[in-house]
């Protein structure tokens, strides 16, 4: 049976292998936010998240209703991240 640290290691390997190539790929920065964000990674999670933003990912305008996001909803960086988009109206 593999052990939640176990799980957790892999998780962390596999990200670290794609993310090591998302400068060859087509990949979306905001799906790797959500992935930081269920790891429990906030900073890193902001990281992607704002990378998302400041390359136009289309996919940042699910921020208000992406469940994986859900734990960091009230963080002040995600209300400014909000601001941002043009989404604060939308997140009550």
């Amino acid at each position: 049976m593999v052990s939640a640290t176990q799980d957790k290691a892999e998780s962390h390997r596999l990200l670290a292998e794609v993310e090591a190539n998302y400068d060859k790929e087509i990949l979306s920065p905001f799906w790797f936010g959500a992935v930081y964000c269920v790891l429990g990674e906030d900073d890193r999670c902001f990281e992607w998240l704002n990378r998302a933003y400041n390359e136009h990912d289309a996919s940042i305008m699910l921020l208000n209703i992406e469940p994986n996001l859900e734990r960091i909803r009230g963080d002040p960086r995600f209300l400014a991240l909000l601001e941002k988009v043009g989404l604060s109206e939308l997140s009550s």
